[in-house]
């Protein structure tokens, strides 16, 4: 039998190329009523490496959920596929990180409550990870054949066993400060602290055919077949839409803060609801008009134009209004969130930064060229530089200061921030943290994913 060849001869088998954009490729013979997943497996074996998603000749992406007889895939057809790389997961919520390794395991560490740590079960029950969530206290990982797995704080949605059956066939998950919810079929699942909108029995018969789904603060916005959108949770946080549900027409994307929701229409175009000061456009209605995308904090909104300039509203101390810089903010390609400031990238590589000044709101005293990419944390920020190399300004303790790893941030492949703390994902696979170590910050203990 040839490496890769299926063992399975109690049904039709093809042979099947897959080629990397490295010019490498393997040759596999499969089971047509095997999954994609088991393909690419198969593939990786003879290749040495760990494949992840997976596109036929003419463009489509193979769901690795499928079959390869529901692909339509025929004898001697080829199909291109990516080398999965190792990945950095948290928010500026939570105190803990997760990196789902290159073979789609995963280690995590942090705050051991808030989803730190987990059990040697839960471990088992870690692979074939292509996503992972995250609330304020615990993580929701989604496998490739669509179950879920989640560790944490169970209030927060580390505990999904009540819901475990429905929880088959996911396509995506998303999630509030307190609460998830995932997409099945068309249909929602939710688990979590209610408040937050772990639960949406309220809804539940509205939620058919539901399209996309967005997470705020405390409250999910949906978006059905018809183009509606439904919301639940907290009703004074984004909860209830009820009064701008006639302006809600061609939803393209929603954004949330911690209490209020912003949305993209037709023409580019934002509808707001939640809470009052959030969601006060009135002072800057005119202005946002070709809207590309909407970011959020906890207590305010920045608007990316589609000319690169920055419209912003909410809590005007905590970034809701930007007058100061407002000359600088043109060519934004890139705009990141801390609790209560911004930092926008521009395309000439400068960064332009507003709110509260001590977590990230001014980086005036830093010679910030050449910078490549943003990233926050609930108190800082840093910037990954052309050259691999990491700076960083806000609260000290935080991340905001990176002296202590100065030299080992060096081929910096990507940078993930938790609620206080960064951790650096190296070219060479190893991982470099710094700030609370409470919050993952380990101070400058070295994780590795092999």
């Amino acid at each position: 039998m040839e490496p890769g060849e299926d063992e399975d001869t109690e049904t039709e088998r093809i042979q099947v190329e897959v080629l990397l954009l490295s010019g490498q490729s393997a040759s596999v013979a499969a089971s047509v009523n095997k999954g994609i997943s088991s393909l690419l497996v198969a593939a990786g074996k003879q290749l040495g490496v760990h494949l992840g998603q997976t596109v036929t000749s003419d463009g489509h992406l193979l769901n690795p959920r499928s079959t390869i007889a529901e692909t339509g895939l025929k004898d001697g057809d080829a199909v291109f596929a990516t080398v999965r790389c190792s990945r950095l997961v948290s928010t500026r919520h939570i105190p803990a990180f997760a990196l789902i390794r290159d073979d789609a395991s995963v280690m995590v560490w942090g705050d051991g409550d808030s989803g730190g740590w987990f059990s040697k079960e839960v471990e088992e029950q870690l692979h074939d990870v292509c996503d992972i969530q995250s609330t304020m206290g615990a993580f929701a990982a989604l496998r490739e054949d669509g179950s879920v797995v989640c560790w944490g704080d169970p209030e927060d949605g580390g505990d999904c066993s009540p819901v475990r059956d429905e929880l088959r066939g996911v396509q995506e998950i998303c999630s509030t400060l307190g609460a998830f919810a995932a997409l099945v079929d068309g249909q929602v699942v939710t688990w979590g602290n209610h408040q937050d909108g772990g639960r949406c029995d309220a809804v539940q018969e509205d939620l058919v055919e539901v399209q996309e789904i967005w997470g705020g603060g405390q409250a999910f916005a949906v978006k059905n077949a018809n183009g509606h959108v439904i919301t639940w949770g907290d009703k004074g946080r984004g909860g209830d839409c009820s009064h701008v549900e006639a302006q809600l027409r061609e939803v393209r994307s929603v954004c949330g803060s911690d209490e209020a929701f912003a949305a993209i229409c037709d023409g580019g175009r934002v509808v707001c609801w939640g809470d009052a000061m959030q969601s006060d456009t009135s002072q800057v209605q005119d202005q946002l008009i070709n809207v590309k995308q909407l970011f959020a904090n906890d207590s305010a909104f920045a608007a990316l134009l589609e000319n690169g300039e920055v419209v912003t509203w909410g809590d005007p101390d905590h970034g809701g209004c930007s007058k100061d810089v407002q000359e600088q903010l043109r060519d934004v390609c890139q705009i990141e969130a801390s609790e209560s400031a911004f930092a926008a990238l521009r395309s000439d590589g400068r960064v332009v930064c507003w709110g509260v000044k001590e977590i990230g709101g001014d980086c005036s005293d830093l010679n910030l060229t050449d910078v490549k990419s943003l990233c926050s944390s609930g108190q800082a920020f840093a910037a990954l530089l052309g050259d691999g190399s990491v700076k960083t300004w806000g609260r000290p303790h935080a991340g905001g200061c990176c002296t202590a790893v100065k030299e080992s941030l060096q081929d910096v492949a990507q940078l993930c921030g938790s609620s206080g703390a960064f951790a650096a994902l190296l070219g060479s696979g190893e991982v470099v943290t710094w700030g609370d170590p409470k919050h993952g910050g380990c101070f400058g203990e070295s994780h590795w994913p092999g």
